[in-house]
């Protein structure tokens, strides 16, 4: 499911559970892809006007409600590299 600020509790948070950090700006969130978009910090504007955004792909977003009907959270998780 795509998650934008329409769809989900006021000041819901993203947390990136692999890198041990919040993702701050986030623009919207799809579970299903594993794709977060955000815009960059500081803020960037491109030669059209449009703010840029960064791309995050995940393996695994899960979506927490607390009990609500709308998320207030999204653990984000990623596959560890490889080590060889």
């Amino acid at each position: 499911m795509i998650y934008t600020r329409d769809n989900v509790a006021h000041n819901t948070k993203v947390f990136d559970v692999m890198a041990g950090r919040w993702l701050d700006r986030v623009i919207s969130l799809d579970t299903d892809t594993g794709v977060v978009v955000f815009c960059a910090s500081p803020f960037k504007v491109d030669s059209r006007g449009h703010v840029e955004t960064i791309e995050l792909r995940f393996d695994a977003i899960h979506a927490i409600s607390g009990g609500g009907r709308r998320p207030v959270l999204f653990h984000c998780y990623r596959h560890s590299p490889v080590l060889r």
